[in-house]
């Protein structure tokens, strides 16, 4: 089914005549120079020569923004922009962003919904730039010192969540165009985002160098200077903030945070009361909210404002934060002694989350737990394990632990490993007696089994039983990972040669992450050197 058509108009520079393809050059380089003035004058006449192209009117829009002229002449751009490729996603972001500048936060925060609804990845999370990624590249090839397109092209990379490559694309926009803050302002948010406080306070001093008073650079600031932990320095760049329409909200709920941190819930309280009335649909105040709630015990009041937080983000269509809000009002659920709650709140994290099983499954057994019903919580701590994603289930085989049933897990896997090959299990239901019973017998069955036997085994240092265990599983379905595990067993036992072979069987499958396949060479080369067995 064809959701969105792509108009047939010039979307690319190839389809620029030459007269608006020399006026889009010189408007480059009038950006570069910081002549924002001059450069808009030069795309605005690229937009009458060509008034379908897209990458005028992003480059109109951004210039026009950083000119500080009317927002609502970007909003214009962009708005054009979007009929001309309804389908990109950069385009349908620039149009979110102008609208916020232009403080009409009921359309911005619309147009974010609606592009979360459309560009979202089915299954996974974040947004997809892949086709806004081939206009760019498409365009620079065109106009290959654009610092509008290397700074778009940063974007659409850190969408995709590839922070090196949207860096390298973020420095060539600076080393074109070192006058105009704004790829200053995006690399120092991608270095947030990477948890790299520091470099993105030393990037955002750049860029106030040159715009002292640019709202979107000091917000930036702020977080920046939050998450380093100066929390009066951000404290102080967030109240600055306050009576700036375009960042009220988001620097009332910094505020927030800072001032809880520097041990003043009251003050960080009035903060968000702030934030709400303002924007009374976003649910990032309230649930700011709830976690100074929770941080203060109040945990019936938290629940009550993430269960808000949630309401409003389900009515706005945020699908993107409804799994961590879901997890927070269960934990605060749960806190608060209701755990009957907590279950409603978890089946429909089940029905609507199952990528995340696991961690409702946990959650589900706390919750069994807090009404004493520890077989249902067994229960649910197997349905964890058997749903793991994760190499190194540390956070399940530790939930198993702390109720003392890693070796009652071990057996119950191991019988239904026999019954899987067998088609008969047994368990004991007391000292004494042993119920047998016949079962299907199952290659899926036997992997699920094998699965959890490897990590309990793992976990208890078995490393004999799980080098077994994991050997099994290579022959049964011998994916990238069961290799890497085998491989990282092997070597705990000493086998340095079978693990350096494991590791190569593991990197040749070609389904590990990056990280996982780099390790794997990594520990490929320092096996090499090693001799083959440990003696025993």
């Amino acid at each position: 089914m064809i959701l969105f058509q792509t108009p047939t108009v010039d979307i690319r520079p190839a389809g620029l005549s030459a007269k608006a393809l020399a006026e889009l050059k010189s408007g480059d380089r009038s950006l570069g120079l910081g002549e924002f003035a001059a450069a808009t004058g030069s795309y605005i006449r690229a937009m009458e020569a060509a008034p379908n192209a897209l990458v005028v009117r992003w480059s109109l829009g951004l210039s026009l923004s950083a000119l500080r002229r009317s927002p609502a002449l970007a909003v214009q751009q962009y708005r054009e922009a979007t009929r001309i490729a309804e389908d990109d996603l950069i385009t349908a972001l620039l149009l979110q962003g102008a609208l916020q500048e232009y403080g009409d936060r009921g359309a911005a925060q619309q147009v974010y919904l609606d592009t979360v609804r459309r560009f979202s990845r089915p299954g996974q999370p974040g947004l997809d730039a892949s086709g806004s990624l081939k206009r760019i590249e498409a365009a620079l090839k065109q106009c290959p010192n654009s610092p509008v397109l290397a700074l778009l092209q940063g974007d659409a990379l850190q969408i995709e969540l590839r922070f090196q490559e949207a860096g390298l694309s973020y420095r060539r926009a600076i080393g074109s165009a070192p006058y105009w803050p704004k790829p200053k302002i995006n690399l120092g948010l991608s270095y947030l985002a990477q948890g790299k406080a520091n470099q993105a306070v030393l990037t955002l001093e750049g860029a106030l160098k040159t715009d002292p008073a640019n709202p979107r650079a000091l917000l930036a600031m702020g977080d920046a200077q939050l998450q380093s932990g100066n929390h009066s320095g951000a404290l102080k760049l967030y109240n600055q903030l306050s009576q700036v329409e375009s960042v009220a909200v988001p620097a009332a709920t910094g505020a927030a945070r800072a001032s809880m941190a520097l041990g003043q819930a009251s003050v960080a309280v009035s903060n968000l009361k702030n934030a709400q009335k303002r924007a009374p649909k976003d649910p990032t105040p309230v649930a700011a909210l709830a976690d100074i709630q929770m941080k203060t015990g109040s945990f019936a009041e938290a629940a009550d404002s993430y269960a808000s937080a949630l309401k409003l983000s389900e009515e706005g269509g945020l699908f993107a934060a409804r799994p961590s809000l879901q997890r927070a009002l269960a934990e605060a659920q749960l806190s608060a002694k209701r755990p009957g709650d907590a279950q409603r709140t978890l089946q429909k994290a089940l029905r609507e989350d199952p990528e995340n099983e696991a961690l409702w499954r946990r959650l589900l057994a706390q919750s069994y737990l807090e009404k004493n019903d520890r077989p249902a919580a067994e229960m649910e701590l197997k349905q964890a394990l058997n749903n793991e994603h994760s190499l190194y289930p540390q956070e399940t085989l530790q939930a198993i632990a702390a109720e003392g049933w890693t070796e009652k897990f071990i057996a119950g896997y191991q019988a239904d490993l026999a019954g899987a090959r067998t088609g008969v299990r047994g368990s004991s239901s007391t000292q004494t007696e042993i119920v047998v019973r016949s079962v299907p017998i199952s290659k899926e069955n036997e992997i699920v089994a094998l699965a959890g036997l490897a990590h309990l085994l793992r976990f208890t240092s078995a490393v004999r039983d799980e080098v077994s265990v994991r050997r099994d599983m290579v022959h049964l379905r011998g994916s990238g990972a069961d290799w890497f595990l085998l491989a990282q067993a092997q070597e705990r036992l000493g086998d340095n040669a079978d693990a350096r072979a494991s590791y190569g069987q593991a990197g040749r499958k070609g389904d590990l992450s990056s990280g996982i396949q780099k390790l794997a060479i990594a520990r490929i080369r320092t096996l090499a050197s090693l001799p083959g067995r440990r003696e025993e």
